[in-house]
């Protein structure tokens, strides 16, 4: 998307539908540019997977370019370990055991338990250690986007923020 696409009619409508949220809703970011494109990456992997999703996933690229779904369960480790529920080898910018991902009461939570390159979530400036992920956080680790999809039938409180 150039400059130009991003300051036309679609960009007023979706500064509009963002000024119109609730107040219980907040951005970390004003930056309305970096919540489109946010918005518009999930939705392209969103557009490439075959079915609904309908448990708390991971979804992500791989390296062959194919877009993979990873059912959360109970928990997901990510890393490059053999052991790793999500074992990624080829990716030298993980860690062994990079994050986890927890199912806690209401939701799940992300857990860097101190890799070497650490774990991000867009729209957030620093590493994440621990923090209660929200349906369409996209985390960033070893060089990979990873975006979260919650459950369905459990929708997480998130109110407190936008990305």
């Amino acid at each position: 998307m150039n400059e130009s696409e991003f300051d036309g009619p679609a960009t007023a409508a979706f500064e509009a539908i963002l000024s119109s949220l609730p107040p219980t809703v907040k951005s970390e970011s004003l930056d309305s540019r970096g919540l489109f494109d946010d918005l518009q990456f999930v939705a392209a992997l969103l557009s490439e997977i075959p079915e609904a999703i309908t448990e708390a996933s991971l979804i992500f690229r791989d390296t062959d370019e194919q877009v993979r779904v990873c059912v959360i369960g109970e928990g997901l480790l990510v890393g490059r370990a053999n052991d790793c529920d999500l074992s990624l080898p080829q990716r030298r910018d993980l860690s062994r055991q990079h994050f986890k991902i927890t199912k806690e009461n209401h939701g799940f939570r992300l857990f860097d338990p101190g890799s070497s390159n650490g774990t991000f979530v867009r729209g957030i400036p620093s590493r994440i250690a621990s923090r209660e992920l929200c349906d369409g956080d996209i985390l960033e680790a070893g060089g990979l986007a990873f975006v979260y999809i919650g459950p369905v039938s459990e929708p997480a409180d998130c109110s407190h923020q936008l990305h």
